[in-house]
């Protein structure tokens, strides 16, 4: 951790740590955990004998005491899921980044609860994690799996916040967990999960063939979020 970020001499000693890390091949790329302001650092590991800093890169903050709870990339984009709470209201966020630059360029509230006893509003889906299956970003939500393509466009912001979701429909994961990919397998995913029987269960999905429907991640009014 560089030295001008790590609070090691703090009162309470909040040490920084990271939530993720990704390698795109020439970057590791690690995202900073929870303590404000929250970065993405890079490093050069391409010498096994030395790990050398290359850029701090702040992050966006959606709320307050965000985390990031998961997060994938593919070559062109970074999702990330995070959540947080703020004056009772626990909130979670969907935030799609730019590989090239770790830049923010558009962010979903996925999910806002005023309290912990209150029921959401049925204007949010509750994503548990993400994936990547090339451009195709695949969402794990409470009410199923949802799927859309995010192919690199310059100058795409607008279409990223209007992008429309399908749903997969699921032979037999009702509540879909996480996510399994292989690159070997290019157009096919594991979807792991619970079955109808409220057992620990799996399926394979084919991207191309498999039945799907339109939906939405979120009311089109909540689309687009500005933050500070």
């Amino acid at each position: 951790m560089p030295s001008d970020i790590r609070l090691s001499g703090d009162l309470f000693l909040r040490h920084k740590s990271i939530d993720l890390v990704f390698w795109d091949g020439k970057r590791l790329i690690a995202v900073d955990n929870f303590v404000i302001p929250k970065w993405i650092l890079t490093y050069d590991i391409t010498d096994n004998k030395a790990i050398t800093h290359l850029e701090s890169i702040k992050m966006c903050i959606h709320t307050t005491y965000e985390k990031v709870k998961t997060g994938a990339m593919n070559q062109n984009y970074i999702a990330l899921l995070s959540g947080g709470i703020n004056h009772g209201t626990v909130s979670r966020y969907l935030s799609i980044l730019d590989v090239g630059t770790l830049t923010e360029i558009v962010c979903w509230c996925v999910f806002s609860q005023d309290n912990f006893y209150d029921t959401p509003s049925e204007q949010y889906c509750n994503v548990i994690s993400v994936a990547f299956l090339g451009d195709n970003l695949l969402l794990a939500t409470q009410e199923g799996v949802l799927c859309t393509v995010l192919t690199k466009i310059h100058g795409a912001t607008a279409e990223l916040k209007n992008c429309q979701f399908d749903k997969i429909k699921l032979q037999k994961i009702v509540k879909p967990k996480r996510f399994v990919t292989h690159p070997n397998l290019e157009n096919t995913f594991f979807v792991l999960g619970v079955d109808a029987c409220e057992k620990p269960n799996y399926e394979r999905v084919d991207i191309l063939t498999h039945p799907r429907q339109v939906d939405k991640l979120i009311s089109s009014k909540n689309v687009v979020l500005n933050f500070y």
